[in-house]
């Protein structure tokens, strides 16, 4: 089954990254552990969202090439050099982009203001070892944070205890648009329409939004 992962703040090329990541020695040897850890993880099959801060220079751009994965999405961060032509340059990128909507998230580097999330999460980076006490909306992504490895969106609503419709509430959501439009059920009996007003041609009462 394919899936989407996500990472943050790879800062490849980054040679002052290490000064907050001592547990590497060179930035060669930084590079090639979160590359590895990505292609351990994400199949060909995936997408890879990267969130922010992912290349410091033209030459880092390498590491994006030796990504398996052939539909990586960017999203520019503070440390990302606007002037690169990420789609141009590396084949598998597919999307660059700033913050997005996506599902029930805002994917975003630096974490929105409360205010704006507007009854969705966020998905952010930017953080690195910090993390925000409002755990139920916001999940950071940071390399960090997350073992330098991608975490996929599964994982992400596993972890911040977001509730998934079950089969059945889809079905009832499914047969529900059916009966809008007329359609028979699973069973074969026609689910009927809405009663509407022979005069006016107003149906009757109001409809609920699905």
């Amino acid at each position: 089954m394919a899936e989407v992962y996500f990472l943050g703040d790879t800062h490849f090329g980054h040679h002052n990254i290490l000064k907050y990541r001592p547990e590497f020695k060179t930035i060669k040897e930084h590079d090639d552990f979160i590359i590895n850890n990505i292609n351990k993880v994400v199949t060909k099959r995936d997408k890879l969202i990267l969130t922010g801060d992912i290349c410091f220079n033209r030459e880092s751009m390498d590491c994006l090439r030796r990504i398996r994965c052939p539909a990586i999405h960017v999203l520019l961060g503070n440390h990302d050099d606007y002037n690169l032509d990420f789609r141009k340059e590396v084949n598998g990128v597919c999307w660059v982009s700033g913050d997005f909507k996506y599902k029930e998230f805002w994917v975003s580097h630096i974490p929105l203001h409360p205010e704006e999330l507007r009854g969705k999460f966020n998905i952010h980076a930017h953080m690195h070892r910090s993390t925000l006490k409002d755990k139920k909306r916001y999940f950071s992504t940071s390399c960090e944070q997350l073992d330098y490895t991608p975490v996929s969106l599964q994982e992400i609503r596993r972890r911040m205890k977001i509730k998934q419709p079950k089969t059945s509430d889809w079905e009832g959501l499914v047969d529900k648009v059916k009966g809008a439009l007329g359609v028979k059920s699973k069973t074969g009996t026609p689910i009927p329409r809405a009663v509407s007003n022979n005069k006016t041609g107003v149906k009757k009462g109001r409809r609920k939004v699905i």
